[in-house]
């Protein structure tokens, strides 16, 4: 039988999540048909508000720095515990800059995982982790289980608001991304963007010739940035690309 490894946890939640997520807990992410899953469900935000997020792991048990699925927690201080509440778990990866104008657009949090209390005591709860995208970290976020919504394909054309924006980031803060990874964009929900709308990527501005690059669809939104995935790629797309609502146009 495998060791159990325990963290200890202090939780104190928001209500409402601000991740970007449309729906309520309990439902599962479909992602557009044929395209992969690879790394789409640690997707993430970059948002500016995560204020519901202030829970936090503290250490394992163990001393290991480090925890899977179905592995066991402490948890302290949870307002209002009941058997069977599930939490997120979420990483802060860091602020996020624009990369020209080096404006701060919010921290990119990612999924981590879902735990679950299985035991209530006086003075702490025990916990499992129900999934893991990744390993479970010591110092890791907690927060309210967002849903992750189905992501219906509509046509770029036809389907889509027209838009002006840039890549300002990508998954795990890499340097660059090719299909199916998932890229952070400087425009949302005020400039139109919903979950399925689907856009075009091509070379920055003043990064030589203009090159089509790829196609993405929109996964998440929040006021002022957007989650999407790159679901076919001809060149490696980079922080300060440009997204477009057309694949010859250049804006």
């Amino acid at each position: 039988m495998r060791g159990v490894r325990w963290a200890v946890i202090i939780m104190a939640f928001c209500l409402t999540p601000t991740l970007g997520y449309p729906a309520p807990v309990g439902q599962n992410k479909t992602p557009p048909v044929g395209e992969s899953t690879a790394g789409i469900s640690r997707a993430g935000i970059v948002t500016a508000d995560f204020s519901c997020l202030s829970g936090r792991i503290l250490q394992m048990e163990s001393g290991w720095h480090y925890a899977g699925y179905d592995e066991k927690a402490v948890v302290v201080n949870v307002p209002g515990p009941s058997l069977a509440k599930k939490y997120g778990i979420y990483r802060d990866l860091g602020e996020i800059r624009h990369p020209a104008t080096r404006q701060v657009l919010g921290h990119l949090i990612a999924d981590v995982g879902v735990l679950r209390l299985v035991d209530l005591e006086a003075d702490r709860q025990a916990a499992i982790i129900e999934r893991s995208f990744t390993e479970v970290k010591v110092g890791d976020l907690l927060g309210p289980v967002a849903a992750f919504p189905t992501i219906p394909a509509q046509n770029p054309v036809a389907g889509a608001p027209r838009v002006s924006g840039s890549v300002v980031a990508v998954q795990d803060l890499r340097t660059l991304a090719v299909s199916p990874d998932v890229i952070y964009l400087d425009i949302g929900r005020e400039q139109g963007l919903a979950p399925g709308d689907r856009f075009f990527v091509r070379s920055a501005a003043l990064a030589g010739p203009d090159r089509f690059k790829g196609e993405m669809t929109i996964l998440r939104v929040t006021p002022q940035t957007a989650t999407a995935v790159l679901t076919s790629t001809t060149h490696e797309v980079l922080p300060g690309d440009r997204v477009v609502s057309s694949e010859t146009a250049p804006f």
